[in-house]
């Protein structure tokens, strides 16, 4: 029985995928390139890689990281720590766990 249900719930969601996957979809894939902890576990900064246009070249995109960060207490929440068109890489916590440091590549 357990089977049957289970055949009929997959082959319901496969009938509704029939939408075609376009190359522009690609460019909505987000990644996370890098994760750090404090050593209390309380707080996580990770490193958001997305595509991004590129403005004066049609049909282009570059890479873009951007840093985020997690309180372990309140996980739905993400606090941008970093924004703007240079990227923001490698973040580490320092031993207290209170400042961050992290890598920006200026063009």
């Amino acid at each position: 029985m357990r089977k049957i249900l289970f055949l009929l719930l997959i082959s319901n969601f496969v009938i509704a995928q029939n939408e075609k996957i376009l190359v522009t979809d690609l460019t909505k894939i987000k990644n996370v390139v890098s994760l750090e902890t404090t050593k209390d576990g309380k707080k996580v900064v990770y490193a958001l890689k997305t595509s991004i246009e590129t403005p004066e070249k049609l049909l282009e995109y570059d890479y873009n990281t951007q840093l985020y960060l997690i309180d372990t207490q309140n996980p739905k929440i993400h606090k941008s720590l970093t924004k703007g068109k240079e990227s923001s890489n490698q973040p580490i916590f320092s031993p207290d766990g209170n400042s961050v440091a992290f890598v920006r590549s200026i063009n």
